[in-house]
């Protein structure tokens, strides 16, 4: 089931971000599925982190976002 809208407020909140990084622990399969697919419109790169630690993550914004 699709909710309407989704894409247009996901793509309002994308429109200035260099990457996405998904923490699977902590993100749903409509949320993913709805980002992933305005990111892909977009051109923004999509980054699935396993570790919901904020070791884990802070390393995968190093590893993903150029400063």
């Amino acid at each position: 089931m699709k909710r309407t809208g989704t894409k247009n407020f996901f793509g309002n909140l994308l429109k200035d971000v260099d990457c996405v990084i998904f923490i699977l622990s902590a993100v749903s399969h409509g949320t993913m599925y709805a980002v992933k697919e305005v990111a892909a419109d977009l051109g923004i790169k999509v980054v699935y982190q396993r570790s919901k630690g904020i070791s884990g993550v802070l390393q995968a914004v190093h590893d993903n976002v150029a400063f």
